[in-house]
């Protein structure tokens, strides 16, 4: 597990402690790639308590998630969801007071919106007492889910900063990598995306060489490269000439030709 920076350690404090109070749903929003697998991970590693962990890409509809659920204790399934989830809650300890929750749903953004609703109901008290649920998805599962009307409590991670970058480089011990002029343009353009960032920082090759770089000056070199060069302009105007050419052949040969008009010869009578 990567080590977490200045930001990320911001966002999992914001994390706990939503959890700790909001006790219901909070949901971890981020950009793919963005470490929101890491922070979780960070959330889980300095406690006892394991929480409930679902793939939203595996869930199918509520039968299927409380027998995936009862499974993980070791309790044999029952025709009833309510009672199963009933004898789950006394069989599961909680770790909610050190901001632990109870289950734990990564991909969220792939649940229909039949399951986003049945987690809200799970951390709403609807099945017995209030589940504690953290959904870790992209940005959308937030905004589905107040459109189904459940309001979560909501933690996003940002995108990196200077000061995390610093960091990160720090922990590589590479300082030719930290003294580098476009850390900035870096972080304009993988800010979200860590690992990528880390990996263009450390790369020896120019980032402008490669479209990483300063947007203006990139942009500059490609329409640079877009510009072809001045022997070529004979080549397109020959070439257009000879299409001009070729279409006109081609037009004059569809032309039906008109008969030449008969001349009238006079006849001299013989004398």
């Amino acid at each position: 597990m990567l080590s977490l920076v200045r930001s990320q350690r911001a966002s999992l404090e914001r994390l706990r402690a939503a959890i700790r109070w909001a006790r219901g749903l909070v949901v971890l929003t981020g950009a793919p790639g963005q470490g929101k697998s890491t922070v979780v991970q960070a959330l889980e590693v300095a406690t006892s308590y394991s929480p409930l962990r679902l793939e939203g890409e595996v869930v199918t509809d509520r039968h299927d998630t409380v027998l995936r659920l009862i499974a993980m204790v070791g309790l044999r399934p029952e025709s009833d969801d309510f009672a199963m989830l009933t004898r789950l809650q006394t069989k599961q300890s909680t770790g909610t007071d050190q901001g632990i929750p109870e289950i734990i749903v990564e991909d969220a953004h792939c649940l229909t919106d039949e399951m986003l609703e049945f987690f809200g109901e799970l951390a709403g008290g609807v099945f017995g007492r209030p589940w504690s649920v953290l959904l870790v998805g992209e940005q959308s599962v937030l905004s589905r889910l107040m459109a189904i009307g459940v309001l979560p409590s909501a933690v996003q991670l940002p995108p990196w900063d200077l000061s995390d970058l610093r960091e990160a480089l720090a922990r590589a011990s590479s300082p030719k990598a930290d003294n580098r002029s476009d850390l900035s343009v870096l972080l304009h353009r993988f800010g979200e995306m860590p690992k990528r960032l880390i990996r263009a920082a450390l790369e020896e090759r120019d980032p402008l060489v490669f479209g990483e770089g300063d947007p203006t000056q990139v942009e500059g070199e490609n329409h640079a490269m877009a510009s072809p060069p001045a022997h070529r302009y004979f080549f397109i105007i020959g070439g257009l000439l000879l299409a001009l050419l070729i279409a006109y052949l081609w037009w004059g040969s569809q032309t039906p030709e008109v008969p030449p008009t008969p001349v009238a010869i006079p006849i001299t009578p013989k004398s």
